[in-house]
């Protein structure tokens, strides 16, 4: 590195996939002189305590002086102590030569908030009000890049919504802003037709493998998200509780079992979901769902959009894609085609004048000839 070696024995660098677990291992004889009338939770450097001030007063300094030999250097300026009503000046009296920030309040800790109701719900509408500017991008994207859009979407901006949904109760209602921007702005982008009625909004939301887009309305996942969390995360909560410092192969085993019992739940909610609006969807879409249901039918729609290996599809292709999905009538569809046939997305795809057979066959002849250069010398 610039002309000098670092040695492994010197420690892990950062980007190194070792440098965390070294991390944790090195954190816990700290960790362990920390111990005392405090519930505390280490999460990499982000180091949190809970329990009176006067013991919290003792927990700072013994962090302050026994950090450095750690390479642990506390940082007050980042630092804050969250007091409950009615203790705020005591916190302010105990804490105040240590540079420590105090509120009342509260404060965001690891993506969600803490602290009193009012300042949770304030964080809260703040999150959605990012994300709805967020969506409003989208939109503007989806307009000329769809499936752009789609993937940041699927991939990307939807894991923040489910995390604070994961992290944070009661904030269904505070979602229903994004159901509604997603509803009137995004999807009509991303499809290039009218805001979709309740039966397509039910369609979009299941799993692409099913036949849907997998864009669930915020505020119906957020509640089912909260349990599921719980649910995983019960036996981790119950140990920081107890401050059990031994995570056993025990809580491992609880751990996978919950989560294969929920990916199960969820699997059989949603295909429960899929076979009651099958009866409620029209003739032709019902028979547009069955065929996107078949396996390798979505992988167009889940990949990654990369365009060094030909996955991406510009804004008429996706819409197309989309209309051929869901059984929709492409836009500006011509109505004779060259060979005098009336035309229709059937014709089109067999007509030999049109020229679709011939570049199916040219995608596959060249797709193997790609194929063929990665395990042939020549």
């Amino acid at each position: 590195m610039d002309g000098d070696v670092l040695l492994s024995q010197e420690g892990t660098t950062q980007g190194d996939p070792l440098a965390m677990p070294m991390y944790a291992l090195a954190t816990i004889p700290l960790i362990k002189k920390l111990e005392g009338n405090n519930k505390q939770v280490w999460y990499a450097d982000d180091s949190a305590a809970v329990g009176k001030i006067t013991d919290l007063r003792s927990w700072w300094d013994k962090l302050v002086t026994e950090g450095p030999g750690f390479g642990y250097f506390a940082n007050s300026s980042k630092t804050w102590l969250i007091a409950k009503q009615g203790y705020h000046a005591d916190a302010v009296s105990s804490f105040a030569d240590t540079g420590v920030n105090i509120t009342p309040e509260g404060r965001p800790y690891l993506g969600t908030a803490i602290g009193s109701q009012e300042y949770v719900e304030a964080h809260t509408e703040l999150k959605v009000n990012e994300w709805l500017s967020c969506v409003n991008q989208l939109a503007e994207i989806a307009k000329t890049q769809p499936h752009a859009a789609f993937a940041a979407l699927t991939h990307g901006l939807m894991s923040k919504w489910i995390y604070l949904s994961r992290t944070t109760p009661n904030i269904s209602q505070k979602m229903k802003p994004l159901d509604e921007i997603l509803r009137s702005q995004l999807l009509p982008a991303l499809t290039g037709r009218p805001p979709p009625s309740d039966l397509e909004c039910s369609l979009f939301a299941l799993p692409a493998r099913l036949g849907g887009l997998g864009i669930g309305m915020p505020s119906k996942i957020a509640d089912r998200e909260l349990q599921s969390s719980l649910h995983v995360t019960s036996a981790l909560h119950d140990h920081i509780l107890s401050q059990d410092d031994e995570y056993g192969y025990d809580i491992i085993v609880e751990q996978l079992t919950s989560k294969a019992t929920i990916r199960n739940a969820n699997k059989e909610r949603s295909s429960k979901e899929a076979n009651d609006l099958m009866d409620l969807l029209p003739h032709s879409l019902q028979r547009a769902v069955i065929l996107a249901k078949e396996k390798g039918a979505s992988t167009w729609l889940t990949a990654l959009p990369l365009a060094e290996h030909g996955f991406t599809l510009h804004r008429g292709a996706f819409h197309d894609a989309l209309a051929l999905r869901y059984g929709w009538t492409p836009s500006k569809m011509p109505i004779k085609c060259d060979c005098g046939s009336s035309f229709s997305v059937e014709h089109a795809l067999s007509c030999a004048k049109g020229g679709f057979p011939s570049i199916r066959h040219n995608e596959i002849r060249d797709l193997t000839a790609t194929l063929l250069t990665e395990v042939c010398n020549d």
